[in-house]
C-alpha cells in the first residue's frame, strides 16, 4: 500500500484527534476516534471509530467527528 500525503484544510489533523472521546450529537452514544481509515474517491477522509454502547469498529467522516461534542475523559 502506498502512503500519500494528505492535506487537511481544517483547524485539527487525524493525529490530533486520535484517541479522543466525542459524543454522537448532545445526547447520542460516546465513541473513541481510534486513527485514520483511509480517503474516499471523492476526498472524504474517513475515519476508524469504536462505539462502546454497541461494541462496534466503525468508520465514520472526519468533519463529523470534528462537528461532534468532545467526552470528557
Amino acid at each position: 500500500m502506498i502512503h500519500k500525503e494528505i492535506n487537511y484544510p481544517y483547524q485539527r489533523t487525524p493525529q490530533e484527534i486520535h484517541n479522543s472521546f466525542r459524543r454522537f450529537g448532545h445526547f447520542g452514544p460516546v465513541y473513541q476516534v481510534i486513527g485514520f481509515s483511509r480517503e474516499t474517491e471523492k476526498g472524504t477522509i474517513m475515519m476508524k471509530i469504536h462505539v462502546f454502547e454497541t461494541n462496534e469498529d466503525l468508520e465514520y467522516p472526519f468533519l463529523s467527528i470534528l462537528e461532534d461534542p468532545q467526552e470528557n475523559n
